[in-house]
């Protein structure tokens, strides 16, 4: 009875009651209003950490010791009246004593199913929960860390200034820094989103089969996990995803979401300070908690290491890297995530802190992502956000200097560097990475051999010209960009490259609710044409009040003309007829063409209902560009017949799987590692002969 007495007084909250067709939790006055004080004091007292460099001071000197001794006593006694409310509410209250009586039974007893079954039917906060793994410490020693204490920043300096900095950097770090680096570890922040986060975890656990766990760490942090088991469902399901969210993100609302609209068996966690995982997110903290999950995927989950992927977000590429530098997992793909916290940091403080702020992280908040990547092996994805204003170095330039600056850039230099000893002999080859990562890419398909790489057994024999072409094989295959800013959630078909091409295309095929993929000896899809006799008539009735406007012309994938008009493209909507409409499907907006010579007309009545593509005109032109370049390979004299499928055909098969953009096509075209030059990776034919190379260096 002691026990639960102690529950009623300082135990946990609960949010919710996972059961269907009941209701939640219900506290009655007294539970919630102590709760509700409780938490005010909590906010209160993160508030008052974060600043405390500067309140401390200001309260020594604006006020005596006798007015803070006061304040001290008015805060004990809001402290008392709000744990007694919290006391009396819960001793009263029916469920919350039947709840007491679980979480007792479940702690003492461990091998009580029952309880702990009847437990798991509670969403309360984890921090007094029972464990339902426990991880091991006995293999911490052959674990790798990077070591910090040969850098030249570490070094001691001279006395006093040596403490002074050691001073500030620990006030720093446990203060602000922190809570800068990761808010969403701050009180606040998960009391604004505490209610969604609830609500996801009833929709996992009631809705998609999902089983919560509480992991318990060697230091003793308990770590709330959610798991997705697909296996037996699809063959996907055998592929263990696990996430790593960013600095604010939760499992409940992250970037699970994109394995997991993929079907892949996932397994999320937040991380110490997150949600309801307890502890405070400092770097070791945080490895122990990644431990953790790895054990507890691979020992009681039972998924071998072979059979899990890591897919991290922004900062969660420092767990994702240290796992995939202590575990011989199938894949890494890093999201949105740098190479070193430093330079970021240094950024995004005065200039008269930086030897500080590079010493504070250092010593407190050392994510060297790229250090840790390189002790991996496997296949490694890195995905740069094209627009990302968060992970860049120099974000007070313009648009391509911002974008130069993004770490993601150096993250993929240093894997490069680490991964194929010798690619990088100069300066130049380093700059030639940088001039690749400049380009967009569908530039970066007609300009530079995204092949399949083919790695000699000695790289540092290449010569020059032969070292910059491998270099721009492996960037493509290891880098891809997604056209986003920092924050926007990575689609499903950026997830899929550990697939072979055709199932790719497939499966963006299926995405557009297409009934097959057509094969090589396929004909070409026809354009749709839609009959759109109301959108005539509204745009008609109104046309005599329209000033008549100047269209340009455009071509589609089958050689018809399109127009354009405030880079928003139209397409004819009969053969025969001179009405156009947005060849946006859900779009009504529309067009009619009264002078086809001097391509003017009208505009109809209504309006897009979605934003125009700036880049749209520019690529369709450059494709039609790569679409005549592979009608003149295909049919030069001199070319010896070869069961290659042509890249013209290649290109109107896409074409016609109907992306929402044309930056969509190009980037599936590069997803799908497809060779620009007249054959399909893979499928090229070596020692070409002389004519053969100069007809296409002509091209």
């Amino acid at each position: 009875m002691g026990q639960e007495f102690s529950l009623w007084l300082s135990g946990p909250k609960i949010y919710n009651k996972l059961v269907e067709n009941e209701g939640p939790y219900q506290a009655n006055i007294c539970e919630y209003s102590g709760d509700k004080m409780l938490s005010i004091a909590t906010g209160m007292r993160n508030f008052c950490t974060a600043v405390s460099p500067i309140l401390v001071p200001y309260m020594l000197h604006r006020y005596h010791l006798t007015a803070v001794f006061v304040g001290v006593k008015y805060l004990a006694a809001y402290l008392a009246i709000a744990f007694v409310l919290r006391f009396v509410g819960r001793a009263t209250n029916a469920e919350y004593r039947k709840f007491a009586t679980l979480l007792v039974t479940s702690r003492d007893n461990p091998k009580n199913l029952g309880a702990r079954n009847e437990l798991k039917l509670y969403d309360y906060e984890c921090f007094a929960a029972p464990a339902d793994f426990v991880a091991k410490t006995s293999h911490r020693a052959s674990r790798f860390f990077v070591a910090v204490t040969d850098e030249p920043i570490m070094q001691p300096i001279s006395e006093p200034l040596d403490t002074l900095r050691k001073v500030l950097a620990y006030i720093t770090a446990h203060t602000f820094g922190r809570r800068m680096l990761f808010p969403g570890s701050i009180a606040l922040l998960k009391s604004v989103v505490n209610g969604a986060l609830v609500e996801k975890r009833k929709e996992y656990v009631m809705y998609q089969e999902s089983q919560r766990n509480i992991l318990l760490t060697e230091d003793g942090n308990n770590i709330d996990t959610m798991f997705f088991d697909r296996r037996g469902k699809i063959d996907k399901g055998d592929t263990l995803v696990i996430v790593f969210e960013g600095n604010a993100g939760f499992y409940e609302a992250g970037v699970l979401v994109t394995p997991l609209h993929c079907a892949y068996s996932v397994l999320g966690f937040n991380m110490p300070g997150f949600g309801e995982s307890t502890g405070t997110p400092y770097p070791s903290e945080i490895l122990n908690s990644v431990e953790a999950v790895m054990q507890f995927a691979t020992q009681t989950l039972g998924f071998e290491q072979k059979d899990i992927v890591l897919y991290a977000w922004s900062i969660g590429g420092f767990s994702a890297s240290w796992a995939a530098a202590n575990y011989n997992v199938k894949a890494v793909i890093l999201d949105a995530s740098f190479d070193d916290l430093v330079p970021l940091a240094i950024e995004k403080m005065p200039a008269i802190m930086s030897s500080v702020v590079h010493y504070t992280v250092r010593r407190y908040f050392n994510l060297s992502i790229a250090k840790q990547l390189a002790k991996y092996n496997g296949a490694v994805l890195l995905i740069r956000r094209w627009n990302d204003e968060i992970i860049v170095s120099d974000s007070t330039s313009d648009e391509d200097t911002r974008r130069a600056s993004n770490r993601a850039n150096d993250l993929l230099v240093n894997f490069l560097d680490n991964r194929y000893p010798g690619l990088l002999q100069s300066f130049e080859d380093e700059d030639h990475i940088r001039t690749w990562l400049a380009h967009d890419a569908a530039t970066r398909l007609v300009t530079f051999n995204v092949s399949e790489p083919i790695i000699p057994t000695n790289i540092s024999e290449l010569d020059q010209n032969e070292r910059l072409v491998l270099i721009e094989q492996l960037c493509h295959k290891h880098f891809l960009d997604y056209e986003a800013t920092h924050n926007v959630p990575l689609p499903a078909n950026y997830f899929k490259f550990m697939a072979s091409a055709r199932e790719q295309l497939q499966q963006l095929h299926k995405a557009q609710k297409r009934a097959r993929l057509p094969t090589a000896d396929d004909s070409i899809l026809e354009e749709q044409l839609v009959d759109e006799h109301e959108e005539e008539d509204s745009a008609a009735s109104d046309q005599e009040n329209r000033q008549p406007v100047q269209f340009q012309r455009g071509t589609t994938n089958q050689g018809n003309i399109c127009l354009w008009y405030q880079e928003f493209r139209y397409v004819r909507t009969r053969k025969d007829g001179n009405w156009f409409r947005c060849e946006r499907r859900t779009c009504k907006a529309s067009l009619l063409l009264e002078d086809e010579e001097n391509l003017t007309g009208v505009l109809g009545s209504n309006e897009h209902n979605h934003v125009a593509a700036p880049s749209r005109q520019q690529a369709e032109t450059r494709r039609q560009h790569m679409k005549a370049r592979a009608v003149r390979i295909q049919h030069s004299r001199g070319r010896r017949k070869r069961s290659v499928i042509k890249e013209e055909q290649v290109i109107n098969v896409l074409d016609a799987a109907n992306f929402d953009t044309d930056e969509g096509l190009i980037d599936a075209v590069n997803l799908l590692g497809l060779v620009m030059q007249g054959f399909v990776d893979g499928l090229r034919v070596p020692n070409e002969d002389e004519e053969e190379n100069e007809t296409l260096e002509e091209e």
